[in-house]
């Protein structure tokens, strides 16, 4: 299902005037600026204000606070950037208690938009989480949480639905949004010839998340598809690149 059909799952009753859309990172403001212009769509007429970046603002969202005072990286910096962050953090409750919106939608960092999630719950404002917390790899602990505050959550990997549902957290596979936006740069076989790569060999793509957002995406049908068989120990294995199943993100 497109996420644009699934995030607006909850205005079954009436149409939202409002809506707080939040992001904390750049891949965040590109998911976030990308469902705001579906949902505009659907709801000509809605407002949108929340946490931005500049994709985000293009997008018409009106600015509460600027993502690029949360994006801090490491340990030392996060621990000296704390005032700061809360500071945002109460700037962004306060506006949403001055002028509630209908629906939340909140974009990853889970750090900062759990402790957001709960404040906008307790005032009876949905919640509508994009891009799963990676639960599955560690902190389980946050299930529970989840549980309590998400009224949909939007997933990027299909195996994450099967976990989630299981855990008994309302959830939709929306596909990975790289997969339509990350284009071929040659055709797969230029690349594997270019490379000195089997064609006969399965391809798999190994990469930090850090790499495969600057990464402009993988030559073609090259990429593993996440549906494909484990590949023998011979396989190739190239080291950036983004290799996502295809599935229609809006």
């Amino acid at each position: 299902m497109p996420v644009g059909s699934s995030a607006t799952s909850l205005y079954y009753k009436h149409v939202p005037r409002k809506i707080l859309i939040s992001a904390g990172e750049a891949s965040g403001d590109l998911y976030a600026a990308s469902l705001t212009r579906k949902l505009r769509q659907r709801w000509p007429d809605a407002e949108f204000y929340g946490c931005t970046g500049p994709r985000m603002r293009e997008a018409g969202v009106k600015m509460v606070v600027d993502a690029a005072s949360l994006a801090v990286v490491g340990l030392v910096e996060v621990v000296a950037h704390i005032p700061r962050i809360y500071r945002e953090y109460r700037k962004l409750v306060a506006a949403a208690r001055a002028d509630p919106p209908d629906l939340a939608i909140l974009t990853d960092s889970p750090d900062f938009h759990l402790r957001l999630a709960r404040r906008l719950k307790a005032a009876g404002i949905p919640i509508v989480y994009l891009v799963a917390p990676q639960v599955w790899a560690w902190r389980q602990g946050r299930l529970g949480q989840m549980r309590r505050l998400i009224d949909e959550l939007l997933c990027i990997f299909p195996f994450e639905e099967t976990f989630f549902r299981s855990n008994n957290i309302p959830v939709t596979y929306i596909g990975h949004p790289l997969s339509t936006l990350a284009r071929p740069s040659m055709p797969k076989a230029e690349f594997f010839k270019k490379h000195r790569l089997p064609m006969d060999r399965p391809l798999i793509v190994v990469t930090t998340w850090k790499q495969a957002w600057r990464s402009s995406g993988a030559p073609g049908d090259a990429a593993r598809d996440d549906r494909s068989p484990v590949p023998d120990p011979g396989s190739q294995f190239p080291s950036s690149g983004v290799g996502y199943h295809r599935r229609r993100f809006f």
